[in-house]
């Protein structure tokens, strides 16, 4: 999908009958399942990214049984631009600074953040919450601000 990668694997054997999988992911270990386990879903990926993966089988004695091939997979690209924020509102002014907030954006994927722009220029990239503080600024002059949301 977007953002998960499902493997299946085939079932290992050994003399002890005592078979667990550790699933690897670029390398690193992410998983460590127990022998009934055939499938594993590995989540919280990247969209249009791609993976390799190694399935290694081990007995209870933790000696290696079998290691799959490395295969590799690739999440689904994200092609769907997020919402527009809305609400962009003054919650706070002072003669030097204005505070703005606005409602969060969605997408399919996840918000990676927000920009921020004042007289048609980009002055904030905000990637965490859903207000901010220009400051700075000259008293009893007008601005006019827009944001616009990106995802991850």
């Amino acid at each position: 999908t977007l953002t998960t990668v499902t493997l299946a694997y085939k079932e290992a054997t050994d003399n002890t009958g005592f078979v667990r999988y550790r699933i690897y992911r670029n390398g690193e270990e992410i998983a460590d399942l127990d022998g009934s386990a055939l499938t594993y879903t590995d989540t919280e990926l990247t969209p249009g990214t791609e993976y390799s993966y190694t399935v290694e089988s081990y007995d209870d004695c933790n000696n290696p049984c079998e290691t799959a091939p490395e295969v590799s997979a690739q999440t689904k690209p994200d092609t769907e631009n997020p919402s527009a924020p809305n609400s962009l509102s003054v919650v706070k002014r002072s003669g030097s600074s204005i505070t703005l907030r606005w409602n969060p954006a969605k997408d399919n994927v996840k918000i990676g953040g927000y920009e921020l722009y004042r007289n048609g220029e980009k002055i904030a990239d905000i990637t965490k919450g859903v207000s901010y503080e220009d400051t700075g600024l000259s008293a009893n002059t007008a601005y006019e601000y827009k944001v616009r949301a990106y995802d991850t």
